[in-house]
């Protein structure tokens, strides 16, 4: 009896340790898995703003007031970025070259000298202009600028600089190339941005059937034929009588119909 009795004391301590372990696991499990609380938002620490970059409000009122102003001189309050972005602007519009020394930045002090001279340059005499460009994209788009419109290829000759012959070419052969409206001679043009211009206004010219320097769409729209270079007979051609001041569908008398009227 006495063992049986010790027997049911073990099982009751062996179970009351089973409980205590069980809402010990199931305390620990609650505690670990608890959904976590929203985290306080945390106001971002006021920093003073010292330097204004280019592009703020005030840094571009400055440079509409010193552009209006043709002075230079307002962009000095500008901290260093604002300040060098607006003097490149300002002597740009008066072409003061010599206060590019000004700048701080060296890309921007570069870029204000160069394209400073490619201005000065454009609206020079000739193609010559161009070459003392040290940019060498300023200097090509100068040469285009000078050389377009050029059929001449004597022209060309005159040049030493690769550059320049090379774009002096291109030009005469685009401008060929136009006239003949065959897209397969813009392939002589060797520069790539002039040949994708050729090959685009070749494809896109008006059709001038008669050669009369008027488009057959121009022609329909003003009644002459676009299959007649001198419409009305009178010795004239429509475009000749077009530029004159002429009707191309009125016949004039004689040499008439070249003068201008």
């Amino acid at each position: 009896m006495l063992i049986n009795g010790n027997k049911k004391i073990i099982i009751i301590i062996i179970a009351a340790c089973l409980l205590t372990a069980s809402g010990a696991g199931l305390y620990y499990f609650k505690k670990n898995n608890k959904p976590a609380e929203p985290s306080k938002k945390t106001e971002p620490t006021t920093i003073e703003k010292k330097l204004e970059p280019v592009g703020t409000p005030t840094t571009n009122e400055t440079i509409k007031k010193a552009t209006k102003a043709k002075d230079p001189r307002l962009c000095d309050g500008l901290p260093v970025t604002g300040r060098d972005e607006c003097y490149y602007i300002i002597l740009l519009n008066i072409r003061d070259i010599a206060q590019c020394a000004k700048i701080t930045d060296e890309k921007i002090r570069t870029r204000c000298a160069n394209e400073i001279n490619f201005a000065e340059a454009i609206e020079g005499g000739g193609a010559k202009d161009c070459l003392p460009l040290a940019d060498t994209r300023l200097k090509e788009e100068c040469l285009r600028t000078k050389f377009r419109g050029n059929g001449d290829l004597a022209l060309c000759s005159d040049y030493k600089d690769p550059t320049a012959v090379n774009l002096c070419e291109s030009n005469v052969y685009s401008k060929m190339a136009y006239e003949a409206g065959r897209p397969g001679d813009c392939e002589k043009v060797k520069d790539e941005v002039l040949k994708f211009d050729c090959l685009t206004m070749v494809k896109n010219k008006p059709k001038d059937s008669d050669g009369d320097s008027l488009s057959d769409d121009y022609e329909i729209m003003i009644l002459s034929n676009p299959l007649k270079s001198d419409t009305d007979g009178d010795g004239c051609k429509d475009g000749d009588e077009k530029k004159s001041g002429h009707s191309p569908i009125v016949k004039d008398t004689g040499s008439d119909c070249l003068k201008n009227r």
